[in-house]
């Protein structure tokens, strides 16, 4: 198990997430909540995959609902 904090310079707040490693060694996803300031700090949940491409280049991805909820 993994945990991971998001922090930018976009709000004030922390997204906290709690994930795994795939058997690959190489793949982090992560699931997770904010306060969303855009949304008067209303919580939103998201989903983070973090993957390591070389020694070099790492990706990370956020995901999250759309207002349909899908």
């Amino acid at each position: 198990r993994y945990e991971a904090i998001w922090i930018d310079n976009g709000s004030t707040g922390m997204a906290m997430m709690t994930g795994a490693c795939a058997a690959d060694g190489k793949t982090f996803t992560y699931n997770g909540e904010y306060a969303d300031p855009m949304a008067d700090g209303k919580v939103k949940k998201f989903r983070a995959v973090c993957k390591v491409v070389d020694n070099d280049t790492h990706t990370f991805e956020f995901f999250e609902p759309g207002p349909d909820g899908k």
